[in-house]
């Protein structure tokens, strides 16, 4: 799985691992950072609005059908789709205490990787770059990891 190039940090998490480790506590700060990571994977599945691009009507003759690729009026059509709503996935590394999120489709990077790479097109359609969800997903992952850290140090 590519690393999708787009970090969230979180200040003091170090220091926190370190105390948490002398207590034995560890396990719920990883539970809480596998499941940031798996909000924000999550988060790129979702699709923006159909447009007359994924349209039979669409007036060129051809039109794109997610799931499956290019179809043309009167039948036919390429399956070059590689789906990748379902492609996304987030995998944790328990040793770095990190989640990284990625997808291994060849397009990914034009459709939702990060400014400079996501075709301006696809960008005025709808579609979220990884770096624009990252971003405005910053405060909610951040919170997710915090109230795991909690949890540890609140546990008996």
């Amino acid at each position: 799985m590519p690393d999708a190039g787009v970090t969230i940090e979180i200040k003091g998490l170090d220091e926190a691992i370190k105390k948490l480790d002398k207590l034995g506590q560890l396990r719920k700060v990883h539970a809480g950072i596998r499941a940031a990571g798996e909000y924000i994977s999550g988060l790129m599945t979702v699709y923006p609005a159909q447009t007359i691009a994924n349209s039979s009507s669409n007036p060129s003759g051809q039109w794109y059908q997610r799931g499956w690729g290019v179809r043309y009026k009167g039948g036919g059509g390429r399956q070059t789709s590689e789906r990748l709503d379902t492609s996304w996935s987030s995998k944790y590394d328990q040793m770095k205490f990190e989640a990284r999120i990625g997808t291994n489709v060849s397009y990914a990077m034009f459709v939702q990787g990060p400014k400079g790479t996501q075709a301006k097109a696809l960008k005025r359609i709808g579609w979220k770059g990884i770096d624009v969800i990252a971003k405005k997903e910053t405060k909610r992952v951040g919170e997710m990891v915090f109230q795991a850290v909690k949890r540890a140090i609140d546990s008996p």
